[in-house]
């Protein structure tokens, strides 16, 4: 199962989900400005893809923080952060088994297509490939 954390407004988190339902790939969706994210995930998620890389700068959330607060932080005051503003993370994020992927994009389309389960032969892998680029 894909677990999909992101925000339920968010674009890319919205082409996400309905990815992966019309595909009927079974995922759990997680709205992290709602739910938050569970501490274990977001402590993996800085693990893979670093604070900074988890962060988008360009949200409103961000760019509201004094400089005092962006200049010094460090791993375990930017999980605090994020915890305290999830809005600021980039999303979706994607937890397929162990495997963490950051954003919607077509190489992450693909990944995930690798952990799709095949129905048929190899013209129906092709399909699959196919849909990929949708």
């Amino acid at each position: 199962m894909v677990r999909l954390f992101g925000d339920a407004d968010c674009r890319n988190s919205q082409r996400a989900l309905k990815w992966l339902q019309d595909r009927n790939f079974p995922y759990q969706f997680t709205d992290i400005r709602k739910a938050g994210m569970p501490a274990a995930c977001l402590s993996d998620c800085v693990d893979v893809f670093g604070w900074r890389g988890l962060i988008d700068g360009r949200t409103v959330g961000w760019r509201a923080l004094p400089e005092s607060v962006t200049r010094n932080l460090d791993r375990t005051g930017a999980e605090a952060l994020i915890a305290e503003l999830p809005q600021i993370v980039k999303s979706p994020i994607i937890c397929v088994g162990d495997r963490w992927l950051l954003g919607w994009n077509a190489a992450n389309k693909i990944r995930l297509l690798g952990h799709m389960p095949v129905r048929g032969g190899a013209g129906d892998m092709r399909a699959q490939v196919a849909l990929a680029g949708r």
